[in-house]
């Protein structure tokens, strides 16, 4: 009952209260890994430190301590509350409400350059589309995934630990997409522990867009691309989704809408899966 609640009352904060997207930017992990070796206990060792993201292991080591030993010892209410914290740290990394209302605001004033900026955090450019209204829907797509369902999963099945090590994991990966600093090795062995935790949340995902959308025709893109390609998780997520809404006539602005609203609920429906799972336990 307890994960129950913090996962309702975290999505209320996301999407109502609080934008904490600020807090969860990969910038801040450069601006921290910056201050770290410019202090001198540091000096020594920093150029052995090319990468910043080897700051994310205390990160990681300090949310298993917390909530293994130091919130337990503390009570019930600080273990909710850190569960909180680290569940709404794992959303993300950005707003998606907040990222397609302020994209919808520069399409609608004929701002191009800042609208196909912010399309870009939905997903990577396609160099074969140079629609930013595609790209939107397709990172919609898949970050519903990413950024909500995949972290949620983590936190339901191992709590604030589950869900903090996904979004690490993400981030490592993303950032891996960028810098020249880490291995050929260690990136391919990223992204492959990354595909394979995402094998789970994926599916869940694809599920909730055949209940939400489409059905018939969610079922047969996820047949058809389970017999191509089990592991590309990115191009399930994309065919279903669209598939999901088969027989929608939306164009342009609308279309965007069309896949947001799928999006939510998806997101609607796991959660009151949840919420429903909790009620009847405690009877």
């Amino acid at each position: 009952m307890l994960t129950a609640i913090t996962l309702l009352l975290a999505l209320c904060l996301e999407y109502i209260v609080w934008d904490a997207s600020h807090w969860r930017q990969s910038n801040l992990f450069v601006t921290w890994y910056q201050r770290a070796l410019s202090a001198k206990p540091l000096a020594r060792v920093a150029p052995y430190l090319a990468n910043p993201n080897w700051l994310l292991i205390p990160l990681v080591l300090l949310v298993i301590i917390c909530q293994l030993i130091i919130m337990p010892g503390l009570g019930t209410l600080f273990v909710w509350a850190f569960g909180l914290i680290a569940l709404l740290f794992s959303f993300g990394p950005r707003n998606l409400a907040r990222d397609l209302e302020s994209y919808l605001q520069a399409r609608a004033a004929g701002q191009n350059q800042r609208a196909s900026q912010i399309a870009s955090h939905f997903a990577q450019p396609d160099p074969q589309q140079h629609d930013p209204d595609q790209q939107v829907k397709q990172g919609l797509l898949i970050q519903a995934n990413q950024a909500f369902l995949g972290p949620i999963l983590g936190f339901i099945l191992f709590g604030a630990i589950g869900a903090v090590l996904y979004r690490v994991l993400a981030h490592l990966v993303s950032e891996s997409d960028t810098t020249t600093t880490m291995s050929p090795k260690l990136t391919n062995g990223l992204r492959q522990l990354h595909t394979w935790i995402n094998w789970l949340p994926a599916r869940i995902t694809v599920l909730g867009y055949a209940v939400t959308g489409h059905f018939a025709a969610v079922i047969d893109a996820w047949q058809t691309l389970e017999r191509e390609n089990t592991w590309n998780h990115t191009a399930l997520l994309q065919a279903t989704g669209q598939a999901a809404l088969t027989g929608q006539a939306a164009t342009g602005r609308e279309d965007v809408f069309a896949h947001a609203a799928l999006v939510k609920r998806t997101i609607v429906l796991w959660t009151g899966t949840v919420a429903c799972a909790a009620l009847l336990s405690v009877f």
